[in-house]
């Protein structure tokens, strides 16, 4: 299955082949994805330096700006307090995917006017300017890591998540918020995470991806979900093509003239 044309250009030295692994292989897949684990963190680990930047303009900014109307203050411009209050959103929804909990007492307010002195104005639009410069250097981590694990929660794992974990990259917890240890997932769930995190973390910009079976192991429901989640993931990884190899229908799911059937177009050779 393709979702791109023919006329696409193909380079061979940028192929990624994904493998779907069957159950008498569980114990590779285990350590794959460990290796997946081992992977992110080191991938978090040098943005580090990056998330300390974004987290020293942020509080300079936030030394000259208050969250009350204090003798002396007056409100920021409109267009100058909309950015901080998308600033401090966009701060929210990466410390969902544990950015930045370093900043943890600054977002848990919900201020929706700032107040400065009038002196300050350039000095905090140039903190502004000197935020986003800085959060673009993060902003590509920050996308997969939420991807991956809004796409695999996506799946809806039987009593399970997937969470960020400083330690690991990733972990899996219950509903009791207990940690499952990998060798406990289903071979299904293992599947759907090594799949996802290859095609997040592994794909360059205009590769070519194939992935052999990736209904291995999987409930019918999310074969049926597989495309929509590859499509979702493409707006991050970027890759060129997606080519997928499947004896399964639902995957298709009535998107057949995206399909080629190679049985139908085979040619016996003697």
């Amino acid at each position: 299955e393709s979702k791109f044309n023919e006329e696409d250009d193909f380079n061979p030295r940028n192929v990624i082949m994904i493998n779907s692994d069957r159950a008498n292989n569980i114990e590779d897949l285990d350590e794959r994805i460990r290796e997946h684990r081992d992977l992110l963190v080191s991938i978090l680990n040098d943005s580090l330096h990056n998330q300390k930047k974004v987290i020293s303009v942020v509080r300079s900014m936030f030394s000259i700006v208050h969250t009350e109307n204090r003798l002396g203050l007056a409100s920021l411009p409109p267009m100058v307090n909309e950015r901080l209050v998308g600033i401090i959103q966009r701060l929210k929804e990466s410390n969902r995917y544990g950015f930045f909990p370093e900043l943890n007492d600054l977002l848990e307010s919900n201020v929706s006017v700032y107040y400065s002195n009038e002196t300050d104005g350039a000095a905090i639009s140039g903190l502004i300017s000197e935020f986003f410069s800085m959060y673009n250097h993060v902003a590509d981590t920050i996308k997969r890591v939420s991807t991956f694990i809004e796409i695999v929660n996506g799946f809806e794992f039987a009593f399970k998540k997937i969470v960020p974990c400083s330690k690991h990259g990733f972990a899996v917890k219950n509903i009791f918020n207990e940690l499952v240890e990998i060798d406990k997932l289903s071979s299904g769930e293992k599947n759907i995470i090594s799949i996802m995190f290859d095609l997040i973390f592994k794909t360059e910009n205009g590769a070519t991806i194939l992935i052999d079976e990736p209904e291995i192991s999987l409930h019918v429901s999310w074969q049926r979900d597989l495309i929509y989640r590859f499509e979702q993931i493409s707006e991050c990884s970027l890759y060129n093509q997606l080519i997928i190899a499947t004896h399964s229908p639902e995957i298709i799911n009535d998107d057949w003239e995206s399909s080629i059937d190679l049985y139908a177009n085979h040619e016996v050779c003697r």
